[in-house]
């Protein structure tokens, strides 16, 4: 496969359509909905927790990624603004803006909310 989408099984309202839009956005710059644009090597899924939900790459991008996550804190709520940057440092263009902020349930207080949420 020429991309790849990696997601968390903690989020309970990923689907196959964020997966679609992630897989757009690396071959076409642009969201299963919306006009053509400039291609990017890296998607990320934004948590609401400051984390994120799914990560999505380009074929050959794979050890320039790997770099940008070096020394990364993960579980914070600064994770995604980390990765970004070194993303930015290891010169690969990212959109972590075109998916929807999701809910992932790390602890008994997230499920809580999520269920009251979905009621």
């Amino acid at each position: 496969a020429d991309v790849a989408c990696i997601a968390g099984t903690d989020i309970p309202n990923f689907c196959a359509a964020h997966a679609e839009q992630c897989f757009a956005l690396l071959t076409q710059g642009a969201d299963v909905d919306s006009s053509r644009g400039c291609a990017v090597d890296v998607v990320f899924g934004p948590a609401r927790d400051g984390g994120f939900y799914c990560v999505a790459a380009r074929r050959g991008v794979d050890e320039a990624l790997r770099r940008a996550f070096d020394g990364v804190q993960w579980s914070t709520p600064n994770t995604l603004e980390c990765c970004l940057a070194g993303c930015a440092r290891e010169g690969l263009s990212v959109n972590a803006t075109a998916l929807p902020r999701l809910r992932d349930v790390d602890e008994l207080e997230d499920l809580e909310e999520f269920i009251a949420e979905a009621s």
